[in-house]
């Protein structure tokens, strides 16, 4: 490798009387310019997905979106509550104090909704602590 370099300063040297490479030698280094921006383009590409990857991976999911999934992960505990005879009331209130607000009728909207996805709980309680 280190002769390579040598024969290649050498010819530089030889050439510059004309200003110009030998046409082996300028397309060696084309060569080699080429590859090293190509290479240099990939490592950009590269760097910028990353960075892109990572803050997409900073991204919430909508808190909507979020408090839908909570809930479809809860509703088989609340169901179970509710047929335990727990009000409504104080199951709003629990949720709410671990964070997850809900009004009474969201509550409702959100369980039958739940309901529909399962049909295999009952969400016949829930109507009758609507009437509480």
């Amino acid at each position: 490798m280190r002769d390579w370099f040598a024969t290649v300063l050498r010819g530089v040297v030889l050439n510059t009387t004309c200003h110009t490479l030998p046409h082996n030698v300028a397309d060696h280094l084309t060569r080699l310019w080429v590859n090293k921006m190509q290479h240099n383009i990939n490592d950009d590409l590269q760097f910028e997905a990353d960075d892109i990857m990572g803050a997409l991976r900073e991204l919430q999911s909508n808190p909507q979106h979020r408090k839908g999934q909570l809930f479809s992960l809860l509703y088989p505990a609340i169901v179970e509550m509710l047929e335990k005879n727990v009000t409504q009331k104080a199951i709003l209130a629990t949720l709410a104090k671990k964070g997850l607000k809900l009004h009474p009728a969201r509550f409702k909207e959100m369980m039958a909704m739940e309901a529909q996805k399962i049909p295999s709980i009952s969400g016949s309680r829930v109507e009758e602590e609507g009437k509480e």
